[in-house]
């Protein structure tokens, strides 16, 4: 059964406790691959997702019962497999009415999580980049904005946002 365990390591006088998360391996996520997405079962993330994939085409990315949640942890699994999903999106395993396997889903430059790249993540990343809004609490958005995956907002990752957005490069190609 999927759930949270406590586990308890001594080494001589040292005591330390860890909470780990239980995932059965039937309800772990099986990825089955895309075309430039990459799929890291450790740090939870499936990165490399093009803007305006929808639910149903990020469903057939894995094998199994697996079910799309949004950004605030609603199931629209079944609700619209034309929607966009968006940075921040979950895709999931669930066991008894409970997520027990997940991978965030991170679409470059989509840093306001509606699945598209547009006019507001142009602003969202200027802003970060000239240090007057911070995203680095939110470790997808902050994924999204770092397009060139350097660590930083920079720049670069502003500029090829804005030349995206004008249409004078494609960031998935």
């Amino acid at each position: 059964k999927a759930g949270k365990a406590k586990i308890e390591v001594k080494y001589g006088e040292v005591k330390m406790e860890f909470e780990v998360d239980v995932i059965p391996t039937s309800a772990k996520l099986e990825y089955i691959g895309g075309a430039g997405i990459t799929y890291d079962s450790v740090e939870k993330r499936l990165s490399g997702v093009r803007a305006y994939t929808t639910v149903a085409q990020a469903l057939a990315l894995f094998d199994g019962e697996v079910a799309i949640f949004d950004r605030t942890g609603k199931n629209i699994t079944s609700i619209n497999t034309e929607a966009y999903v968006g940075t921040g999106y979950k895709i999931a395993t669930v066991v008894d009415g409970e997520i027990a396997d997940y991978a965030e889903i991170v679409v470059k430059g989509d840093v306001n999580g509606n699945g598209r790249i547009d006019a507001n993540d142009y602003v969202l990343i200027k802003r970060a980049y000239l240090n007057t809004v911070s995203i680095l609490d939110e470790s997808t958005a902050f994924a999204a904005a770092d397009v060139n995956k350097n660590g930083f907002i920079d720049a670069n990752d502003y500029l090829q946002i804005k030349n995206h957005f004008r249409g004078l490069i494609d960031l998935f190609n």
